[in-house]
């Protein structure tokens, strides 16, 4: 299967024009040269300027994939953990290998904490553990050391099947939420119906408000926190659905074609 590591070119001028058709922002047109160049220069290497001659650029997409990936692993252990166990994160994803008392260190968290954000990480699958035995000596067995790393593509697909049971449980609410109050839905979207057509046949308001309040307050804010929970987890589902695409389009570019 073809799989394009980075997308077609692009010119400068083109991407300028869809700005001034697209954007309500004068800035991004008065600036464009200047954002181009400090996108281009970024260490994430999302922008590169292409080898022709025709000043156009091309999205490294496995690199762009890969940087926002981590983006959203570090999101979820800072709203699941908090901030310091994403900063033990982030250590051990630049040092590659570290032991732990490098990881309190370069954190700068106290030893106690260090260690109970390091193990509530490893125990999430968030990093790993290596064992790494020592050279024997004449006093006595080798004693090994542990060494704390990250994998990336391991972590995205435990985020996938996150994902997949958040929808889930998701859709099984709003069925039973939909289930639970269909009665008094029905009966708030009946009289919505009923409402609107009084006021277009031009009915006086003092008839609307009487109609209106066929509907009990109680019954009322039952409707209203429904809808409140139904919209809630609609917009999650979205949001879950587009962490969910782009968790999939790393593995995708990360996977060698030949396994796939």
């Amino acid at each position: 299967m073809f799989r394009a590591s980075t997308s077609n070119v692009i010119s400068a001028a083109a991407v300028r024009q869809m700005i001034e058709k697209k954007s309500t922002n004068g800035e991004l047109v008065k600036f464009f040269d200047q954002y181009m160049s400090i996108i281009e220069k970024d260490a994430c290497g999302f922008l590169t300027a292409s080898a022709d001659s025709y000043g156009g650029y091309q999205v490294q997409l496995a690199d762009a994939f890969k940087h926002l990936t981590w983006s959203v692993i570090e999101n979820v252990i800072t709203q699941k953990f908090g901030l310091k166990a994403a900063r033990i994160f982030r250590v051990v994803k630049c040092k590659k290998f570290i032991e732990q008392d490098d990881i309190q260190r370069e954190a700068m968290i106290p030893a106690r904490e260090a260690r109970l954000f390091t193990y509530n990480l490893m125990e999430n699958n968030f990093i790993q553990i290596q064992s790494i035995k020592k050279s024997g000596t004449n006093s006595g067995p080798a004693k090994p050391f542990f060494l704390f790393h990250v994998n990336q593509q391991r972590i995205a697909r435990d985020l996938i099947e996150t994902c997949y049971k958040a929808l889930l449980n998701a859709k099984i609410r709003v069925t039973q939420d939909k289930e639970a109050n269909k009665r008094l839905m029905e009966k708030s979207l009946r009289l919505q119906f009923f409402i609107e057509s009084l006021k277009e046949r031009g009915e006086s308001e003092e008839n609307i408000q009487e109609i209106n309040e066929t509907i009990t307050p109680p019954e009322k804010e039952i409707v209203d926190r429904t809808k409140m929970r139904l919209k809630r987890l609609e917009n999650s589902q979205s949001m879950i659905d587009e962490q969910l695409l782009l968790l999939q389009l790393f593995i995708h570019y990360q996977t060698p074609v030949s396994s796939r």
